[in-house]
C-alpha cells in the first residue's frame, strides 16, 4: 500500500491553524472510487468539500487541527492505496492576503492585499499566488481575471523579512524556487484570460504576475524591474521566458542584465505591456476590457 508520509506535514505557511494539504501524485485511477468510499471521506473531513469532477478526485483544502489530522490519516493510507491524481483546490474564503470580487458578468477581481507594506510577499502570499489560478480555474462563475494591488503598488517584491530567512536556507531556498515556477506554470496553464492592472511599483513574484497575464495594463508612472542581479543571482520565473518574446532579446538583456526600473511609458513603447494608461485609468481600463472580453468580444 503506498504510504503518504506528507499527507500529513503541516503547511509550513499557515499562522495558527494548519492546511492539510496532501502531496501531489501521479498515475490514473485504477478503478473509480465507490460511494462508500466518498462517504467515508465527506465523514471524516467534515470541513472539507470533496467531488467527482470529470472522474477526478479533488480536495478543497480546508483548516484541520492536529487531532483533526490525525483522525485523517486512515482515511489519507485509504485514498493513496487507489492510484491517481489528487489535486488541492483552495475556496476562496482560505485566502489571507488576496481579495476576491465577483461581478454578475463573470470578472473576477483580484486584489493583492497587504498594503501596509507595498503588497510585498511574505511566505504565506507567495505560496497563494501559486494556488489561485488552479482556485480560479474551478470556479466555473468566472470567466476573465483582472488582478491588481491595494494601494500605491501593485507588489514590491519580496518582503524583506522573509528574504532573510532564506540566507544559510537551502531547502527554502527550493521551496521558493519550486513556487516561482508555479506562479508562471500555472498562470500559462489557465484557460481563462487574466488582465493585470499595474497600478504602482511591481517586483519580484508580483513582476511575474502582471507580466504573464494576457493583457497588461500599468500606470504610466509604475515602475517595474526584475531585480535578481541586485541578490546575486541571474534572471529567472517569468523573466527569461516572457521578456525576449515581448520587448526582444537586446532589450530583455540590457533590462535583465542592469535591474534597471522602467516606466509604463517605457514599457509601452518597448512592448513590454499591452497598454499605459494615467494611474487614475488604470482599473477602470482594466475593467473596461474585461468587460469585453467577458461579453465574448
Amino acid at each position: 500500500m503506498l504510504q503518504p508520509p506528507a499527507a500529513s506535514l503541516p503547511c509550513s505557511n499557515a499562522p495558527a491553524m494548519e492546511i492539510y494539504r496532501p502531496a501531489k501524485y501521479n498515475g490514473q485511477l485504477s478503478e473509480w472510487l465507490t460511494g462508500a468510499v466518498c462517504q467515508a471521506v465527506k465523514q471524516a473531513c467534515a470541513t472539507s468539500k470533496v467531488i467527482l469532477p470529470n472522474g477526478k478526485l479533488r480536495f478543497y483544502a480546508f483548516w484541520v487541527s492536529t487531532s483533526k489530522r490525525a483522525a485523517l490519516a486512515p482515511v489519507a493510507r485509504l485514498l493513496f492505496s487507489f492510484n491517481f491524481n489528487l489535486d488541492i483546490i483552495m475556496n476562496y474564503a482560505d485566502y489571507q492576503h488576496l481579495l476576491f470580487e465577483h461581478q454578475p458578468n463573470g470578472v473576477l477581481i483580484i486584489t493583492i492585499n497587504r498594503p501596509e507594506v507595498m503588497n510585498a510577499t511574505n511566505a504565506r502570499l507567495h505560496w497563494e499566488l501559486t494556488q489561485v489560478w488552479d482556485t480560479v480555474a474551478a470556479d466555473d462563475a468566472t470567466n476573465v481575471v483582472v488582478i491588481t494591488g491595494a494601494g500605491k503598488a501593485f507588489s514590491a517584491g519580496g518582503d524583506l523579512n522573509w528574504v532573510e530567512t532564506m540566507v544559510g536556507n537551502p531547502e527554502g531556498v527550493k521551496s521558493v524556487q519550486k513556487e516561482a515556477a508555479d506562479i508562471v506554470y500555472k498562470l500559462l496553464a489557465l484557460e481563462k484570460p487574466v488582465i493585470s492592472a499595474i497600478n504602482g511599483v511591481a517586483v519580484g513574484a508580483g513582476l511575474a504576475v502582471a507580466l504573464m497575464a494576457d493583457i497588461s495594463i500599468m500606470s504610466e508612472t509604475a515602475k517595474i524591474t526584475d531585480g535578481h542581479v541586485k541578490l546575486g543571482v541571474g534572471a529567472g520565473d517569468h523573466a527569461a521566458i516572457i521578456w525576449p518574446l515581448l520587448c526582444g532579446m537586446a532589450k530583455a538583456k540590457y533590462y535583465l542584465m542592469t535591474a534597471e526600473f522602467i516606466n509604463g511609458v517605457e514599457a509601452e513603447r518597448i512592448g513590454l505591456v499591452s497598454l499605459c494608461a494615467p494611474q487614475d485609468e488604470v482599473l477602470p481600463r482594466a475593467l473596461e476590457v474585461a468587460n469585453k472580453l467577458a461579453a465574448g468580444s
